[in-house]
């Protein structure tokens, strides 16, 4: 029970500013210069067997940024960080991670989706098939300003 209680009580956060250039000479015409935001990620709800989904919608938006300003994720996992947005999921812990952002309407949405790879292993086999197989994950996410 202590269990539960300790990671429902976790917060996802999210650390800004972290500009890479002022301003860049880049070859991109979308923005004049790129930012960067770290979030810690721990919200992550079952979709479907084997299939979990993380929005980041509400923590890139209270940086000041928007979604649309997304330009790449990164995952930071010990001191390396895997790039998988918006090029292509990457294994991580027995599953793929990946990324997408997508517009509904004129709301745009920015998500995580981890998926367990080996979806022909027996419920046995895994730590626990109704979990993600971490607490939470860093993301650094690059904007154009």
């Amino acid at each position: 029970m202590v269990i539960l209680i300790s990671i429902s009580c976790k917060k996802d956060s999210v650390n800004d500013v972290t500009h890479a250039c002022n301003p860049c000479i880049t070859d991109t015409p979308s923005g004049p210069h790129l930012k960067t935001i770290y979030i810690t990620d721990s919200n992550w709800v079952r979709q479907g067997q084997y299939v979990f989904k993380s929005d980041l919608t509400q923590l890139i938006k209270e940086t000041g940024a928007a979604v649309n300003e997304v330009y790449a994720l990164q995952l930071v996992n010990a001191g390396m960080e895997f790039q998988f947005f918006p090029c292509c999921p990457i294994i991580f812990h027995g599953g793929a991670l990946s990324g997408s952002v997508y517009s509904t309407g004129d709301k745009k949405t920015c998500t995580l989706t981890f998926t367990y790879t080996d979806q022909n292993a027996h419920n046995g086999e895994r730590p626990n098939p109704g979990l993600v197989p971490f607490q939470s994950i860093e993301v650094k996410v690059w904007l154009w300003k």
